[in-house]
């Protein structure tokens, strides 16, 4: 196979994800007409909510796999990482074939075609190819720093763009500062900036004496990638050739996903400018410019793959708008809900004791409640019904409530007839779920219990009386804080035994996490084998088929605690 330029690959293939995919990845086909929502894997074809591509896929080609030993805890960063882990390709193999695929010129094609020697330095005198990478957005920050801001790095200039769709990003290049200087660019403009390539220019150099003195100028012939900066009023008189959706978006602090070294983390001390607020796109601009064409190979295009496209650029106008709107609907909800044990509670009451979990003790649960007539809106946001629901509230590790988690049920106490039973709202701009929890009472005697799902987290409260936690999900579990106001030496972890060891590898990252952080960690496996066709066995499942039989004694692990204390000291 042909051998490709990896950085020309990796520049070319933004804002091309799902094109590529549609063409070398045939199995994220159902991924594809679903952006941003859960589908089976892609791999096996298991389970119906494995797997999600995020809604920017189409710049980054980022995904979610809820199986284990994919990326770092199921997240695939990049479309490289994608491929590479759903076709079995080195990295080495993905770029080529991404490379042959958008029909880039070969690295030995290139060395033999050679390029003449002139003294250009004016870009209006460059070629430019038809393929020239593009990079479109509100510029939002430019400057002169070392490369990618790591001190042993040479010095160049870096200009901060911010796409419609709210991802960001970082183009580097030493005569970026000459073509925005020459455009006339200034912050919070819409530019677009164009890689002419490597070019042969003269550059004038000053000459010094001993003593550091300038005593004249000398020309330098050498070799540079140079580049081009035109306004948006000056790039609409091109044809447009862009690496990302440009469709128009109501907010543009749309949360971005993380993409290899190209997003600059505020946390960074030698790039504080980092947190410059961006101009905000005026809602009346929303869908009233037609969407840019992307340059993609011809062979690539189909109007079906243009369609997912489209979906993915509205699906993400969408989630912008959401979690705007996402604080005022978490607070409406809530207090629509009523506490549990009321008279209005009774499809809930059933529901529990359906799973054999009786409700004393509940009184002490405030975060759990209960909705008597919940609105359902299917993956595509169409209203299927109102149903009883049992509301939870997350919390982050600080006690604020940061989401809402709902269980749809019958009146008679059964799991309802919907897509998705259960279901997490959105959660607001600027917020996060990781390291928090529902929080299922207050802990006794220093011990914590720690469960992924809501039944199994009151199987050990109610065989034991020990508060367990709910995690909501496996990467709930494995990102879990202990907040400062609880006062807990010892976590017990009850470990959900499935076929894709998911659970099993949750636990154990949990474990080692908690463990560094001091406290005493016990994890509680079920003994029990995986029934036929079933996905695995939790411990409700326990306590429905052995009742509280089916688990160890409250003596037996308060004895475990304590010994494990004492020659911990």
């Amino acid at each position: 196979m042909a051998q490709y330029d990896k950085k020309e690959v990796l520049e070319r293939v933004e804002g091309k994800w799902i094109y590529v995919y549609s063409s070398l990845a045939p199995q994220l086909h159902t991924a594809l007409s679903r952006i941003g929502r859960h589908v089976p894997c892609p791999k096996n074809n298991q389970g119906k909510t494995r797997f999600r591509l995020l809604p920017a896929v189409n710049e980054t080609g980022a995904g979610f796999s809820n199986d284990g030993g994919v990326g770092i805890r199921g997240f695939i960063s990049s479309g490289v990482d994608m491929l590479m882990w759903l076709n079995g390709w080195t990295f080495s193999e993905t770029i080529n074939k991404i490379g042959e695929t958008l029909g880039l010129t070969p690295i030995h094609e290139k060395n033999q075609s050679g390029q003449a020697s002139t003294k250009v330095i004016n870009t209006e005198n460059v070629v430019m190819h038809a393929n020239a990478a593009r990079f479109f957005g509100v510029l939002v920050e430019h400057g002169k720093a070392r490369y990618e801001f790591k001190e042993d790095n040479d010095l160049s200039y870096y200009a901060k763009l911010k796409y419609a769709s709210g991802f960001e990003r970082l183009v580097w290049g030493v005569d970026i500062e000459r073509a925005l200087v020459d455009a006339g660019c200034e912050v919070e403009q819409e530019v677009t900036l164009i890689n002419l390539g490597r070019q042969p220019v003269v550059l004038m150099v000053e000459n010094r004496d001993s003593a550091g003195q300038v005593i004249g100028t000398s020309e330098l012939h050498t070799h540079r990638n140079l580049w081009k900066a035109e306004l948006k009023s000056q790039a609409n008189t091109h044809k447009p050739v862009i690496d990302v959706p440009v469709a128009e978006v109501k907010q543009s602090n749309v949360s971005a996903q993380p993409m290899r070294a190209q997003v600059v983390k505020a946390d960074q001390p030698s790039h504080k400018a980092a947190q410059k607020a961006v101009k905000v796109i005026p809602a009346a601009a929303v869908g009233h410019k037609a969407p840019a064409t992307v340059d993609v190979p011809q062979n690539l295009r189909s109007p079906a793959v243009d369609l997912i496209v489209q979906r993915a650029e509205e699906y993400m106008k969408a989630s912008a708008k959401a979690k705007v709107e996402a604080a005022s609907k978490i607070e409406r909800i809530w207090n629509e809900t009523v506490p549990f044990p009321h008279e209005l509670s009774y499809p809930m009451t059933q529901y529990l004791q359906n799973r054999s979990i009786l409700c004393q003790g509940m009184r002490d649960a405030p975060d759990m409640r209960f909705h008597p007539a919940l609105k359902y809106y299917d993956g595509e946001g169409q209203l299927k019904g109102t149903f009883p629901a049992i509301v939870c509230a997350i919390r982050d590790p600080k006690g604020q409530i940061v989401t809402l988690h709902r269980t749809y049920i019958t009146k008679k106490g059964m799991k309802a007839a919907v897509g998705e039973a259960k279901k997490m709202m959105t959660v607001p701009e600027g917020m996060t779920v990781t390291g928090g929890a529902i929080r299922l009472g207050t802990p006794t005697d220093g011990i914590l219990g720690l469960a992924e799902g809501l039944e199994t987290a009151w199987s050990p409260a109610r065989a034991l009386k020990i508060t367990t936690w709910c995690a909501v999900n496996a990467n709930g579990l494995e990102n879990f804080v202990v907040p400062d106001d609880v006062d807990v030496h010892t976590i017990i972890i009850w470990e959900d035994k499935d076929r894709s060891l998911r659970g099993e590898q949750a636990a154990q990252v949990a474990k080692a996490k908690l463990e560094a952080e001091g406290y005493n960690v016990f994890i509680m496996k079920p003994s029990s084998p995986i029934p036929p066709r079933a996905k695995g066995v939790d411990w409700n499942d326990v306590l429905v088929s052995q009742g509280i039989l089916g688990f160890p004694s409250r003596s037996s692990v308060l004895r475990a605690t304590a010994a494990k204390m004492t020659s911990s000291f």
